[in-house]
Parts: structure tokens; sequence; C-alpha cells
């Protein structure tokens, strides 16, 4: 079908907009009045459609832009990648290890554990598909937090994570029932994950996860040591009712042979 001069001319701007053109913005250049411009937009829409393009017309973010078919998706990011590396730098690996060790992570974590701003590399490690979002934060903002994906695994010639360990999560533990342990239960039910961990030097919030959770395996460092055996008090009773695991850290912090006799 044979566009008007309007539609044609407004196709010709959207081609060259890198952002959405609001109808204002149109209106004012085509000198036409606003209320026009939607039934314009809406033929070079229907022109796109009929003809069977791989572009079409959208209105979106309070504007309209050209944007290419969603099934032509395939073709389109493989154009995108052409030429870019497929290695990456020292800043993206370490930033995966963060994600992949304390996940789900947030981006101010990572930022607050590598002393730089870190929204490039997490956009890029996003884009690659190596990490995907998958909850937000209860706290004020509730930012976004993030976790390995299968193309990280498959990038380390694994099927799965052996384990994940929630990290020091003492002060944070409304968090961790909240968001970190359900995203980590999700992953673990889609078999990407093996078992679920947390790790600290207190044993009291510990074993409330054993009580309120699933959780597989605890890193309990400095309460189950030579002098220090506060954990057999409450906490490993309790793992070996419910079956949990104990990773003993820190057992020779209170002073390897700091007394004659070790206690029972």
């Amino acid at each position: 079908m044979a566009l008007s001069p309007e539609a044609r001319a407004i196709e010709a701007v959207l081609i060259v907009a890198v952002e959405p053109v609001p109808a204002g913005l149109l209106a004012e250049l085509l000198e036409l009045p606003v209320e026009l411009i939607d039934p314009i937009c809406d033929e070079l829409a229907e022109s796109c459609r009929l003809e069977g393009r791989g572009f079409g017309v959208v209105r979106i973010a309070g504007g309209f832009r050209i944007q290419t078919s969603p099934d032509l998706a395939p073709y389109v990011e493989r154009f995108a990648n052409v030429g870019v590396s497929s290695r990456l730098s020292a800043a993206a690996l370490e930033t995966l290890a963060i994600v992949a060790y304390k996940q789900p992570v947030s981006r101010a974590q990572i930022s607050a554990l590598r002393g730089v701003n870190v929204d490039g590399v997490v956009r890029l490690l996003e884009h690659r598909g190596y990490i995907a979002a998958v909850g937000r934060a209860a706290g004020p903002g509730q930012a976004v937090l993030y976790a390995t994906t299968d193309a990280f695994l498959e990038r380390l010639g694994l099927d799965r994570v052996d384990v994940a360990f929630l990290h020091d999560p003492e002060n944070h533990m409304a968090e961790v029932f909240a968001t970190a342990y359900p995203a980590l239960e999700e992953l673990r039910g889609e078999g990407m994950l093996r078992a679920i961990g947390a790790g600290m030097n207190f044993s009291a919030p510990l074993a409330d996860l054993v009580r309120d959770t699933d959780v597989d395996l605890l890193m309990l460092a400095g309460r189950y040591t030579l002098l220090e055996q506060d954990a057999l008090d409450d906490l490993l009773p309790l793992c070996v009712q419910r079956g949990v695991g104990i990773v003993a850290a820190g057992v020779f912090n209170s002073g390897l042979l700091a007394r004659p006799q070790v206690a029972e």
C-alpha cells in the first residue's frame, strides 16, 4: 500500500531517531495538529504488518519508534555480537565470581566488595546471559538481586553449582527469609543448584535457618573449636535431627594446643 506523505515523513524521522519520538514533537516537525499523529502512525504500522516487514512502528515510553519484529530477535542479536570479543575482562570475571559466590546479590553489594562502580560490568554479564535478575531485596529501594545462569555453567563446563552459601547474613535475616533463600530454593528446584548453604560465626541465626527452611549445609565459623563449643547446645543437635550437613571452619582460632586437655 502506498503511504501518505505524512506517514513517509514520520517513517524517515523514526528510522534515524535513537529514542522514542513523542507525538507532540512529530506534530511540530510535520506542522500538523497532534491529534492527527496517532492515525498516521497507525497507517505506518499497518503498512509494515501487511507487507510482512522485519520491523514495525510501536508506541513505547511515551512516544513512537521503529522496532524489529520479535521473531527476528536471534538474527539481530547475532549481528549485534559480531566483532564483540567473547573473552571477559578481569573486572567482569571478578564480578562474575562475586555473583557466583554470594548469589543472590545486588549491584550495591558487588560494588562494596569490589570498591568500584559495577553497573556497566553487570549489564555486560546480563547481556551475555551469564547472570540474570532473580528477585528483589526486601529493604529500602528493593534492589534487584542477581544470580548465575545456565550459560555460566556451560562456560565453566558444569551441569550445576554444587552449593551456594548465604554468606554472613546475620544482620540481614529478614532479607534472607523474604528473598535470598526463596531465590536459591527456586534455583535448586530447577536443577541449577545442588545444595543451599549458609555460613557465619553465630550459631543462633543458623539454628533459625535450620528450623524455618530446608537448608542443606551450614558453614559454622569459630563456634565449634578446641575451646569454644557453643554450637553443641542447640545448633549441632538440630542439624543431626534435620539431616543438615556442617562444615566446621576456623576450628583452631581459639588457639592450637592452648591447654593440655581438649573438652570431650
